[in-house]
C-alpha cells in the first residue's frame, strides 16, 4: 500500500476482477428487446472482454426463452450469472486463452 494523502492509503495490487474478468460483479436488467437466454449471454458479457463461441451442444440455449425470473440479475458474479441463465443442467467452460465462454451438459 502507498500513502496518498495524511489519511489515506490505496492499493497497489490489482483487483482480482481486474485480473479475472469473469470475477466482476454485474448488477444487469435486461430490456424487453432480450427474448432468449442466448441474447441473454451476449448482452451479459458485454464489455467484459469475453465473448461466447457456443458449440452445437450449447447452441440450444441461444433459443431457450428468457425466464421472466432472470429479467433481472444481481448483484452477483459474471460467472455465477452466467450460471444462472443457463440453469443447472448446464456448466460454464471458459477459455481464458482465447476469452471466450462455452456451456457443457452437467454431467
Amino acid at each position: 500500500t502507498v500513502k496518498t494523502d495524511r489519511y489515506t492509503t490505496v492499493s497497489l495490487e490489482p483487483r482480482a476482477d481486474q485480473q479475472e474478468p469473469l470475477f466482476s460483479v454485474v448488477n444487469i436488467r435486461f430490456s424487453q428487446n432480450i427474448k432468449t437466454v442466448g441474447e441473454a449471454i451476449n448482452e451479459m458479457l458485454k464489455g467484459s472482454g469475453y465473448r461466447w463461441s457456443p458449440t452445437d451442444t450449447d447452441m440450444k440455449l441461444n433459443e431457450l426463452e428468457l425466464p421472466s425470473i432472470n429479467r433481472e440479475i444481481g448483484p452477483i458474479r459474471l460467472q455465477d450469472g452466467l450460471q444462472v441463465l443457463a440453469g443447472s443442467s448446464w456448466e460454464l467452460s471458459a477459455d481464458k486463452l482465447n476469452r471466450t465462454i462455452s456451456f457443457v451438459i452437467n454431467q
